[in-house]
């Protein structure tokens, strides 16, 4: 009953392994696929697992791999008769396995029992009056926890799933005619997959989305803006803010999100689901009235087990307090008048980047092993990019830094600029100091745009590309040799710039034109070959 990992890109085989798993009574493991390989394994065999189920595509990456066995699904003998029962399990049985950051840049496994699962399933179920006429769409990424949900919920309800084209995973235009043409009537995502979806629709609100009824937000904070603008496409969609740490079961603190919420500053993070009790604490452990700010503890049955393999973790974040084990969510908060609550933030040093929860203090640690770098720290920038800081007798470039950590990192925790400076900032207390970190950024910035040189293209279409970026991602202090990600853009900036290139130019680039190829110079070649 060891967990069975799952590596493979978006495709039908997500769903058919996940149930594979709960008919075997092994644990179901989505593995995120920007893990490097070396941490992939690692992972994986900490976690005892002795199979990964994978994909044509993924094969390669297990070249030389022989503790593990690798089973590619798409070559497997279906011609078969295979026993199909279900193998009986118990409730304290693991249902799943999910991957959270860890301090190290290498991931923490978090283990969830059938009893978890289950409780969350039911009442959301009940919540949703779900049947086995829904349609789930499985947009948000596999190996987060949401999206177990996605892959569960069709084998309790009877409804189905259905699964964007793996090469389409970030298209909002593909979105758009998946949700339409299957009758999508549940959605569930961070809030930047429905803003980029929103946003794509902005000029084009005339779509029938009539069967979408169920918009269930988590991850990341709400805006009520988007809800706002969302409710006047989505007209009979019914709008619930989701939450609560992969350690506590997909989703344990849900709030329906009102006309209300959507005039004020907030989104409420709301009251636990049933069988799930929240607490927000003081320092010394005590139940904080209204409106004072604590710490938020979860307690209930769909509290993890732990970290698997990392019992000195495990011991430090699940705690008993007054003879209840509790999670210790690391978020700060308070309670509403009418015993909602509100999250405010983080106590540490972990942030939020598109829904995927991210340790700075891991990054600093593998960009610490890089020759040459004595010192490093990281911040999250008002832009919400990654920016590396390092010490070091000379430059590294960042083709060198980004070729250590693309072997250590998965893609998203990689930044997007780093700057070298004479010593690390510390605070009176010994801490980083990521304000001076900040300045020094803004410093850098300036001190670039002043000295560059930029050489004389005459090109029309890249200066007016240029403007554009500075414009829709609100940063006059970019420079035509920037990257779209050096910028400080993400996907929604680049639908916004999608929208005005066809607008200006009467020319259809896609999201991946943008992404996967990030130069202005690349952009203004594919707008002057597309208008010939």
């Amino acid at each position: 009953k060891e967990p069975v990992a799952v590596f493979m890109e978006k495709c039908a085989y997500m769903p058919i392994s996940a149930l594979a798993c709960l008919m075997s009574g092994c644990a179901y493991f989505p593995i995120d696929l920007e893990l490097p390989v070396e941490q992939l394994i690692a992972c994986v065999r900490r976690a005892n697992s002795k199979v990964i189920l994978t994909t044509s595509r993924q094969m390669e990456k297990f070249n030389g791999i022989e503790d593990i066995s690798i089973v590619n699904v798409e070559e497997l003998d279906y011609s078969k008769q295979y026993d199909t029962s279900f193998v009986r399990i118990d409730g304290n049985d693991l249902a799943f396995v999910i991957n959270t950051s860890g301090t190290t840049g290498t991931p923490k496994s978090v283990s969830i029992t059938q009893n978890a699962l289950v409780n969350c399933l039911i009442e959301t179920e009940k919540r949703c009056a779900m049947t086995n006429k829904d349609r789930l769409f499985a947009i948000t990424n596999y190996c987060h926890d949401m999206s177990v949900y996605d892959m569960t919920a069709p084998f309790m309800t009877g409804s189905a799933v259905v699964v964007p084209d793996a090469d389409h995973t970030k298209d909002p235009f593909h979105w758009k005619e998946q949700l339409i043409s299957h009758k999508v009537t549940f959605w569930n995502s961070a809030p930047a997959l429905l803003e980029i979806l929103v946003e794509s629709l902005r000029d084009k609100n005339d779509y029938d989305f009539g069967n979408l009824r169920n918009i269930f937000l988590g991850g990341d904070r709400i805006s009520p803006s988007l809800i706002s603008k969302a409710s006047e496409i989505f007209v009979n969609a019914k709008f619930c803010s989701c939450g609560g740490p992969s350690e506590a079961t997909i989703w344990s603190i849900w709030h329906d999100i009102t006309s209300e919420d959507m005039k004020s500053e907030f989104v409420p993070y709301g009251k636990p689901i049933k069988n799930a009790n929240y607490y927000i604490l003081s320092s010394d452990k005590k139940l904080c009235p209204p409106y004072k700010e604590g710490v938020m503890f979860v307690e209930g049955i769909g509290v993890s087990k732990g970290y698997i393999g990392l019992d000195e973790e495990t011991a430090k974040r699940f705690i008993y307090v007054s003879g209840k084990r509790m999670y210790d969510t690391g978020d700060r908060g308070y309670y509403l008048a009418n015993g909602d609550i509100r999250i405010l933030g983080r106590v540490d040093k972990q942030v939020k980047v598109n829904g995927k929860r991210i340790e700075l203090d891991g990054i600093s640690e593998a960009m610490n092993s890089i020759d040459g770098i004595s010192s490093s720290a990281v911040i999250l920038n008002e832009r919400k990019s990654l920016i590396g800081f390092y010490t070091s007798s000379e430059d590294i470039s960042k083709e060198d830094i980004n070729a250590v950590l693309a072997k250590k990192l998965p893609g998203y925790m990689i930044p997007v600029r780093y700057i070298r400076i004479d010593s690390i900032p510390l605070t009176k207390n010994g801490k980083i100091d990521s304000n001076a970190l900040a300045k020094a950024e803004a410093n850098f910035i300036e001190e670039t745009n002043n000295s560059q040189v930029v050489s004389e293209r005459d090109n029309e279409i890249e200066t007016e590309l240029l403007e554009m970026c500075k414009d829709i991602i609100g940063n006059d202090d970019i420079n035509i040799n920037d990257t779209f990600f050096e910028m400080g853009g993400n996907s929604i900036h680049a639908i916004k710039l999608l929208t005005r290139i066809q607008k200006q130019y009467g020319v259809y680039l896609t999201i991946y034109d943008i992404l996967n190829t990030p130069e202005v110079s690349y952009w203004s070649n594919l707008i002057t070959e597309n208008k010939k």
